[in-house]
């Protein structure tokens, strides 16, 4: 195992608890919560697992788009990273 995946190795197990937590504490629409989603995203977009951050950015994607709205900020970089993850796959 390259040092590099050990890494992210180490930040998903934590990434997926502040997830976690941020659903019990917040609720799984709240816009907190997607911006983890997002988060877990780029986690995988960095390890090219493609298919499991378009997955993630979806989910964040429609929680944005119902709380926050089509315009937000956070509606248009998820989608710039949910363009890659197309454009890649």
């Amino acid at each position: 195992m390259s040092e590099e995946q050990s890494k992210y190795d180490k930040a998903e197990p934590l990434y997926e608890r502040v997830l976690a937590i941020r659903k019990k504490v917040l609720g799984a629409e709240h816009p907190n919560t997607a911006l983890d989603l997002c988060n877990l995203a780029f986690l995988y977009i960095g390890q090219g697992e493609y298919d499991q951050a378009t997955s993630f950015l979806e989910r964040a994607l429609a929680i944005f788009e119902k709380v926050l709205g089509s315009e937000h900020q956070n509606m248009t970089k998820s989608l710039q990273a949910l363009a890659i993850c197309l454009r890649t796959v």
